[in-house]
């Protein structure tokens, strides 16, 4: 199973999300930004790596929720992230939005982001 982080980026009580590039699998769907852990790498590394990588922002993990899996393929860890230093620049995505968490579902998220906003649905209160 892959293991894969993503950010729950909060920015004025609104939850940034990343527009998949027609490229990429998956594309064109929303999704938590985030990426592959690499082999021997801590998860709290990954999630900073992965978001500096793709986003030109730093961040900093406050706390981990529990991981969801959609399939037996991936198996999704996120953390979540009050904030950001930087300005972003997508560097692998079409596009980003911030929006309030019940608006989340007006995007078509992947099948794992979808189980992680599920969850954040009923627990409103982890992100502030």
């Amino acid at each position: 199973m892959l293991k894969v982080t993503c950010a729950i980026i909060i920015k004025d009580q609104k939850i940034l999300i990343c527009k998949r590039s027609s490229k990429m699998h998956n594309g064109s769907k929303w999704e938590f930004p985030g990426g592959k852990v690499k082999d021997g790498e801590d998860l709290e590394t990954c999630i900073v790596r992965e978001i500096r990588e793709e986003l030109n922002i730093r961040v900093t993990p406050k706390q981990q929720l529990p991981s969801f899996t959609s399939g037996s393929t991936i198996e999704l860890v996120p953390f979540i992230c009050p904030g950001y230093d930087g300005q972003i620049a997508l560097r692998e995505h079409a596009a980003f939005t911030f929006c309030a968490l019940v608006d989340l579902n007006n995007y078509d998220l992947t099948a794992p982001d979808k189980l992680l906003y599920n969850y954040m649905m009923k627990n409103p209160e982890l992100l502030g």
